[in-house]
């Protein structure tokens, strides 16, 4: 019986009796062995990694709320912005500047990206 999942970082599906795996510590995930250390993920698979990361960090959560997941995919699709600068972005307001993340615990929104991405852009560029 094959058991075929989906890549957590190259998003590639395969079997995990067949090819050399890892398993995601507390999720219910797998990845390539290769994609784990970094050998096969592109980098902009990195850079939406580590904003994913970033959120969950933010948030205390175990996932990436589906609100959040949607704003990230209207911010880069429609808006052009990237993986790294929606992520640096959140960090300028969150960890530079020190903003109140608690107010949105119960209900986790990355709204103000778009109204601060100019200046954490600057911020980053100087």
């Amino acid at each position: 019986m094959a058991h075929i999942v989906k890549c957590y970082y190259c998003g590639k599906q395969f079997d995990r009796d067949k090819e050399p795996f890892i398993q995601i510590p507390n999720m219910r995930r797998y990845a390539h062995k290769n994609c784990a250390d970094g050998s096969n993920t592109s980098p902009e698979r990195k850079d939406q990694i580590q904003l994913e990361e970033y959120v969950k960090a933010l948030f205390k959560l175990d996932y990436v709320h589906p609100n959040v997941q949607k704003q990230i995919n209207e911010y880069v699709n429609q808006k052009g912005f990237t993986y790294s600068g929606i992520y640096k972005t959140l960090f300028y307001y969150y960890d530079v500047m020190k903003n109140n993340k608690n107010a949105f615990l119960n209900n986790p929104t990355i709204g103000i990206v778009p109204y601060v991405y100019p200046q954490a852009k600057e911020y980053f560029y100087k």
